[in-house]
């Protein structure tokens, strides 16, 4: 996967381009920029990686929509850590308040694989605090380029800072629970 500015892979090609794009550990996503001809020709080949391909325009708009996709995660990672450490300060277990939002209509994708995580933080980061400030980082230049704004990109982003500050960035993102905890004065997650 490429992080790299969208400009930067903004040269046309006569075959098209291809970006391949997905959450480390989540359903593989292909979005492509190429010609139809092109695209229908790899068809079969892209399916057979992926259940869904979606065209989403010319070369450079790919990575533009993985840039939206990606700031996504640590804003929904935040908002969850906030309901379950909402939850347990007003006397909710925290085991029972992650299963209450994991029933709800809040638990994306994404909620769901790491909801686990603020029980359990793993030791070996999936998508730890650096690489994902790159993408959040690439999406707030995308956003001051287009006139975008970004407010819970850019706080959760800082909040991601903080955590770097406590010596926490070789976890995965998903460490903002142990940030918040600490802000909130509750026990981080127990480490794997």
């Amino acid at each position: 996967m490429s992080r790299t500015a969208p400009a930067q892979d903004a040269m046309p090609t006569t075959r098209g381009l291809n970006f391949y794009t997905a959450d480390p550990n989540l359903e593989f996503v292909c979005s492509t920029v190429m010609d139809a001809d092109v695209l229908e020709r790899a068809r079969p080949f892209l399916l057979a990686i992926g259940p869904t391909i979606t065209h989403v325009g010319r070369v450079g708009l790919a990575k533009s929509m993985k840039i939206a996709v990606n700031q996504a995660l640590a804003v929904q990672m935040l908002a969850f850590s906030e309901s379950v450490l909402l939850a347990e300060k007003a006397g909710i277990a925290r085991e029972r308040a992650v299963e209450v939002v994991l029933k709800s209509v809040v638990a994306s994708p994404m909620v769901k694989y790491r909801a686990p995580f603020v029980l359990g933080m793993p030791a070996e980061a999936l998508f730890d605090v650096d690489m994902i400030q790159k993408d959040m980082r690439l999406a707030l230049d995308l956003a001051h380029a287009t006139g975008v704004a970004l407010p819970s990109v850019a706080l959760t982003h800082e909040l991601l800072t903080a955590a770097k500050g406590l010596g926490l960035a070789k976890y995965d993102f998903a460490i903002l629970f142990d940030l918040l905890a600490h802000l909130s004065n509750l026990p981080p997650s127990k480490k794997l």
